[in-house]
């Protein structure tokens, strides 16, 4: 779980999506702000590319809308679950 550069504390996953709604990341402890590290960007940035990349594939096989949305659930469940791990702050 990411941690706060400036006080130190650790967000917990609530927190962590909470703050990810806005538009600024603010410590929920201590009220300063944070930033993204470069590596954090990119292992977070490879999830938006997942629907990008699965409508072709779905519109080659002819996949119906219904099927798509089946599938695609738990996929953008996971992401959400897992993208507060992913994050890392830096100064």
């Amino acid at each position: 779980m990411a941690a706060c550069k400036n006080c130190g504390k650790e967000w917990t996953w609530k927190q962590t999506v909470v703050t990810l709604f806005r538009f600024r990341l603010i410590c929920p402890h201590c009220g300063k702000r944070q930033y993204l590290t470069a590596a954090s960007k990119s292992k977070t940035g490879l999830f938006g590319f997942i629907p990008i990349i699965a409508m072709p594939i779905f519109n080659l096989f002819h996949v119906s809308w219904w099927l798509i949305g089946i599938i695609m659930t738990p996929v953008l469940i996971v992401i959400w679950i897992s993208y507060p791990y992913m994050i890392e702050f830096s100064k």
